[in-house]
């Protein structure tokens, strides 16, 4: 992913919240999430602060 221009994570709410048999990538290495996932606000906020572009549809 180190030559992507921009990383972007589509998933629906169930992969969220739940262990992972293995991570290989954090959430704050996209620069876009898009989900369907109602994020509480102190979650939205630190995505914000953290410079990515969250969409819930």
């Amino acid at each position: 992913m180190k030559a992507a221009r921009k990383m972007v994570l589509l998933a629906d709410a169930s992969k969220f919240g739940t262990p992972a048999f293995v991570k290989i990538f954090l959430l704050i290495e996209f620069d876009v999430i898009v989900t369907d996932r109602k994020f509480p606000e102190s979650e939205r906020a630190a995505l914000t602060r953290a410079g990515i572009t969250l969409v819930e549809v």
